[in-house]
């Protein structure tokens, strides 16, 4: 059974005991994935998204590259918005003239390359996509019983309403998706924002899961409110798991149990109080 932790106190330093709570969370929930049912399952959701999105994409690549080459046009265009010297051939001599063709086969081969990596981009954000999904509908439940076992001090078969669950679902993705488009109109940061945002937004979702039937609505928001540093944290180190060899593909039930941790021990805190 695991014991209770100490509420951490709030002060301006909250970032290392929030951090420490976190990778204790990892930790506890990669020993309960060392399970053959549990390796089994989140292996099969990454084969089972890996060849769905590939048998797509050989269907109708002709399409996709076709979309692809669309986004390029877009991305270049508002490249030579920004830099319309790119544009500027110069003054007609010449030596200008007779580079004019090198130039524009440059063009045409980093054309070509920024479609094919739009390609690719999608095509691991579709697979990840799919993969959280996946864990969500198929996995979560399995990994919070399993997680469970370690806290017989919660208290069980709290009804919840699941038109509430969903209206928070489409809360928290309507949310993510106005910050994201926010970001995008933020220079040179707006990369590392949007990636702070997915991790917090997709750890955040999964709040619901592991507290079904153990909290209601409000407690869930409470706890929300309470661990939002740690809720980031949380998002980043599961998006840190997916950049791992081999413990990547366990990253789902990784993912699933170690919310399952975060939001037992953080109930337990309040319970313990």
């Amino acid at each position: 059974m695991e014991k209770a932790p100490v509420r951490p106190r709030s002060t301006p330093f909250a970032f290392f005991p929030a951090l420490v709570e976190a990778l204790k969370c990892i930790s506890l929930a990669l020993k309960d994935s060392l399970n053959a049912k549990v390796i089994f399952y989140s292996v099969a959701i990454w084969v089972g998204s890996f060849v769905f999105w590939g048998a797509l994409f050989f269907w109708q690549w002709a399409t996709i590259v076709a979309l692809a080459q669309v986004a390029s046009a877009f991305v270049a265009l508002g490249i030579f918005l920004f830099f319309p010297h790119l544009l500027a051939v110069g003054s007609a001599t010449q030596a200008a003239m007779a580079a004019a063709p090198v130039a524009a086969a440059a063009a045409g081969i980093g054309f070509t390359i920024l479609s094919y990596a739009f390609i690719v981009v999608a095509f691991i954000f579709l697979i990840l996509i799919s993969v959280r999904i996946l864990l969500e509908v198929f996995l979560m439940k399995y990994v919070q019983k399993r997680t469970l076992t370690r806290y017989p001090q919660l208290e069980q078969g709290i009804e919840t309403s699941w038109l509430a669950g969903l209206q928070g679902a489409a809360g928290n993705t309507i949310k993510a998706l106005l910050f994201v488009l926010i970001c995008l109109f933020i220079p040179v940061v707006n990369g590392i924002l949007i990636l702070l945002i997915g991790c917090y937004y997709s750890a955040k979702s999964l709040v619901g899961d592991a507290l079904e039937d153990l909290a209601t609505i409000e407690e869930q928001k409470q706890l929300i409110r309470e661990n939002r540093l740690g809720i980031l944290l949380m998002g980043l180190l599961h998006f840190g798991l997916l950049l791992i060899p081999f413990i990547g593909l366990l990253a789902p039930a990784i993912i699933g149990s170690s919310m399952c941790h975060f939001c037992f021990r953080a109930k337990a805190r309040g319970l313990a109080v």
